[in-house]
């Protein structure tokens, strides 16, 4: 098979991790480089990117995993959304900040 995890789960969800990571992290780069060079703080940038970076990890690991607990995936997206809506939300501030 030139295509595909040939239905090997462990190759599935290998594919998925690193799937999981190309959908939400150059979105989450974005942002981030959005809010540096919008003037926001440096701390939050790098608390951004650290908090983005160990929910990414503890991702990765419990998704690789056969026996996966689905409470502690469920936290880890909470996480990567978490981080996605607060540089988003200091996007906005920034942006309608001037305007008040």
């Amino acid at each position: 098979m030139a295509v595909g995890s040939g239905a090997k789960p462990e190759l599935e969800r290998a594919n998925r991790v690193q799937g999981n990571f190309s959908e939400y992290v150059p979105f989450a780069l974005l942002l981030f480089a959005f809010v540096e060079f919008g003037g926001g703080a440096p701390w939050a940038v790098h608390g951004l990117c650290l908090i983005l970076l160990g929910g990414r990890l503890s991702h990765a690991f419990g998704v690789s995993r056969m026996q996966e607990s689905y409470k502690f995936r469920v936290a880890r997206v909470a996480i990567t959304i978490s981080v996605l809506a607060f540089a988003s939300a200091l996007l906005l501030m920034r942006s309608i900040g001037p305007l008040l």
